[in-house]
């Protein structure tokens, strides 16, 4: 095919977004930028399926800047007014690997966080994560940390999520006061400079939990847990906690408790934490 008979079909696909309904849903994914501008700057009112919003907001992080600027428009417009029940699924599909998107600048980052702050949607997606055992729930809820507005469900997540790594997730955070997540930015390691050989590392960053819970609390309920990385979060709040003497005594009836836990990691962490304390 010549350019000129190129450019003739571009202007007919073009046309087309315009007269035939629906067409542009079908052309966000088009090989040609072009197009899938196009398609994207025809979109209006509320999207009808998942798989709609999955494709608006998937193309924040287009490898065409011009349609990342379309994608940020159209998600302007039409998220807004399309209903949670259909946003829902395409986070739930696209947050597991929103991390790794290099190519999407801070506006992109800013629409998709909106969305994620949406009080409804925030809610389908917390009875989800705590509801569900379906796969790779632990990075959407790790992305829906990145709120304070989660804080105040932290200990309703460590408490009925029926998946224990969110339960131990959630628990961590409390424990702790803080949530730490990756960055979307990464930075270079060296392995050998006269080489030019290194790997890039995700950039971490951390927040404070804008709720105090009764620490000892949590963590005696914790030790007593059926599931050992629950027990191992116990352990560590422990030693998270060692320094404090008002605390001492009771933590260290806890830590008695685990002493002969038939995991390894949590024994371990309880004889540093029985070692601390006698040196104290």
């Amino acid at each position: 095919m010549g350019y000129r008979d190129a450019e003739l079909s571009l202007g007919k696909e073009l046309a087309a977004v315009e007269l035939v309904p629906g067409l542009a849903f079908v052309f966000m994914f088009h090989g040609d930028g072009r197009i899938r501008e196009h398609a994207l700057r025809n979109l209006g009112g509320p999207l009808p399926s998942p798989a709609n919003v999955f494709a608006v907001l998937r193309r924040l992080n287009d490898w065409v800047p011009q349609v990342r600027n379309a994608a940020r428009d159209a998600a302007l417009r039409s998220l807004p007014e399309t209903s949670a029940s259909v946003i829902v699924p395409a986070l739930k599909s696209l947050l597991p690997g929103v991390s790794s998107w290099l190519r999407w600048e801070e506006s992109g980052r800013e629409i998709f966080g909106a969305v994620l702050r949406r009080a409804d949607v925030a809610e389908a997606l917390l009875a989800t994560v705590i509801s569900s055992r379906e796969p790779k729930l632990g990075l959407v809820f790790r992305e829906l940390s990145r709120s304070q507005s989660i804080d105040p469900q932290l200990e309703r997540v460590w408490r009925e999520a029926r998946l224990p790594h969110i339960r131990a997730m959630a628990l961590g955070a409390l424990l702790c006061g803080k949530v730490t997540l990756p960055s979307h930015e990464t930075r270079r390691v060296w392995i050998d400079r006269s080489l030019d050989r290194y790997r890039l590392e995700p950039v971490f960053l951390s927040r404070d939990v804008t709720v105090r819970p009764d620490r000892l609390a949590l963590i005696a309920e914790a030790a007593r847990d059926r599931m050992a990385i629950i027990r191992k979060r116990a352990a560590d709040g422990l030693i998270l906690l060692r320094n404090d003497p008002d605390l001492r005594p009771h933590l260290e009836q806890t830590a008695r408790r685990l002493e002969n836990d038939p995991n390894m990691g949590v024994r371990e962490r309880v004889a540093f934490f029985l070692k601390a304390q006698a040196n104290l």
